[in-house]
């Protein structure tokens, strides 16, 4: 798989195995999720990797399987993430949301992973992160927003990453 991104960043996900394909322990048919290819499968590996890449999902399935450590949902059709729509990934670690189309990251989006250390959110169209956006992300370590379309940073915007550096 070849994905145009920065070299710190291709190092990162490669560290992270976001570029590599565990075996499938089980595979989940979510056929209502996908747009243009009906057969497009999730996989959620013996090593905890949920993928579901491109797929050109329009928005975040609603049933992501709760024992996912890793989640990769990047280069598919999101535009927005609905808050809560994470609240079950309590021991997700990494989260990926790359490559996609998303604009606005709402307040409490990613309430509930709180063991999550990678958040991915590089070439979106991220031009608004609301205040409480990344509240109770105490856990993250790595924030990555390039390539978005952020011209202002508000005050108060990354409350709640007590970690990132």
């Amino acid at each position: 798989m070849v994905l145009s991104v920065s070299e710190g960043t291709q190092n990162i996900f490669d560290f992270l195995g976001f570029f590599s394909a565990g075996p499938p322990s089980s595979t989940l048919r979510m056929e209502s999720y996908c747009i243009e290819q009906p057969r497009c499968c999730a996989e959620l590996s013996s090593d905890g990797w949920f993928r579901r890449i491109k797929c050109l999902l329009a928005e975040v399935p609603d049933k992501l399987p709760s024992s996912a450590l890793k989640v990769s949902l990047h280069t598919n059709k999101i535009t927005s993430i609905t808050p809560g729509k994470f609240r079950l990934l309590t021991n997700c670690t990494s989260l990926s949301l790359a490559n996609n189309w998303i604009a606005i990251v709402e307040k409490e989006t990613f309430k509930g992973m709180v063991s999550l250390k990678l958040l991915v959110l590089s070439r979106n169209q991220i031009s608004q992160i609301d205040t409480g956006a990344f509240l109770g992300l105490d856990s993250v370590q790595k924030l990555i927003l390039n390539i978005n379309l952020l011209s202002v940073l508000k005050y108060g915007m990354f409350s709640g990453l007590k970690r990132v550096f």
